[in-house]
């Protein structure tokens, strides 16, 4: 059951019971994340994985070569305008 509290020094607040142990979870994921985590070790990556490879990068480059705008590149590659700035 959610509880509220009005309080003056912190307005309106929603307490959970549940908030304590996911407090504790993060507290956890932080820890691991400075101390380079776990995920390091084991070679594990964390985030969207990318749509650039050696082959995507020599495609950008090839069609600005030929004269392609970076929009074009970028909208025939299903790649970002950014991206297409970072590989050229």
């Amino acid at each position: 059951v959610a509880l509220q509290s009005r309080t003056p020094e912190h307005g309106l607040g929603r307490y959970h019971p549940q908030s304590a142990a996911g407090h504790g979870r993060l507290t956890l994921l932080q820890a691991s994340v400075k101390n380079g985590g776990i995920t390091k070790a084991n070679g594990v990556k964390i985030g969207r994985p990318s749509k650039m490879n050696d082959g995507m990068k020599s495609a950008v480059k090839l069609l600005r070569e030929k004269g392609m705008g970076i929009k074009q590149i970028a909208r025939e590659l299903q790649i970002g305008v950014g991206t297409v700035y970072s590989v050229i």
